[in-house]
């Protein structure tokens, strides 16, 4: 059984003032249908998004804040021929400050 291939992750910083957003896109490998997409802070889940008509882009606003520093990344499930999920690798792990 091969793992499933890692996302590209992309943090955009804008501004970074306090109240702007912090945008994180998740791209997907086209070729694999996605049930859902995890966006994670420091190790832990903080958004999960459910696949919508077969995206590859997805994204997700933080509110920049002093709490808002931290390790991002992202990752994603897939549902295999034997309808059991599996878990994408990490994607690169970026960091706000």
């Amino acid at each position: 059984m091969r793992d499933l291939p890692a996302p590209t992750l992309i943090l955009d910083k804008g501004s970074s003032r306090l109240g702007d957003n912090v945008i994180l896109l998740c791209f997907v490998p086209m070729d694999t249908l996605v049930t859902h997409v995890i966006f994670c802070k420091d190790g832990k889940k903080i958004l999960m998004l459910p696949n919508d008509r077969n995206k590859f882009i997805f994204e997700s606003a933080q509110p920049a804040s002093p709490g808002s520093a931290g390790e991002y990344f992202c990752q994603y499930q897939h549902k295999d021929d034997r309808n059991q999920e599996k878990t994408s690798l990490l994607s690169a792990r970026w960091y706000q400050d």
